[in-house]
């Protein structure tokens, strides 16, 4: 497994809600039971925050649009390292992109997406949390993008979850199973 880091040194990491490590340990629980698919370490599988910003106050305005550009550099450059390897190895129709964030419709992030698809890139991505329109969201909106929402149990649209004719697929959102960082044995916890 080839690894990159597009986060600057000094910049933090953290998987404030959990779902990295939910995320990675259904990722993980998957290649295990696949024997075809390389397997990865627990502790290799992490996520960039999530992108989308918590209100602050004005003397914060010039920090929180830092720390975002940031946020989106590191997310474009890794995502971008991506099909620019897939390309040189020609690795064609055998790479799949998975990122779980939404954010305010971006040209750039759309064209990247775009281009990935173009190069035989697919990209699955979260249709967001928002409970609105996932034309206003990328890279959600995204025509090369396959967009998923998020159902219940019974099948219904979660909701939270974007919603409208960009989205590709639903797929269960409310309450899955999965482990909890810190978590033992059978102890778990439902996102």
């Amino acid at each position: 497994m080839i690894a990159y880091n597009g986060v600057s040194h000094g910049y933090s990491i953290n998987d404030y809600n959990g779902y990295a490590g939910h995320f990675g340990k259904s990722v993980i629980d998957n290649l295990k039971r696949n024997k075809d698919v390389m397997a990865v370490e627990p502790d290799r599988v992490w996520s960039l925050p999530d992108p989308s910003l918590e209100k602050h106050n004005e003397s914060d305005i010039d920090h929180v649009s830092q720390s975002k550009a940031q946020k989106f550099l590191a997310i474009i450059d890794g995502y971008l390292w991506v099909v620019k390897d897939d390309v040189q190895i020609r690795r064609y129709f055998k790479t799949i992109i998975n990122m779980s964030l939404s954010d305010e419709h971006s040209l750039a992030f759309n064209t990247a997406t775009n281009t990935a698809f173009a190069f035989s890139v697919t990209t699955v991505v979260a249709a967001g949390e928002e409970d609105k329109n996932v034309k206003v969201c990328s890279p959600g909106s995204a025509m090369g993008a396959v967009t998923v929402a998020a159902i219940d149990r019974n099948y219904k649209r979660a909701s939270f979850s974007n919603l409208g004719q960009d989205v590709t697929i639903f797929a269960p959102g409310v309450k899955i199973l999965s482990a909890d960082s810190g978590a033992y044995g059978n102890q778990t916890v439902a996102f």
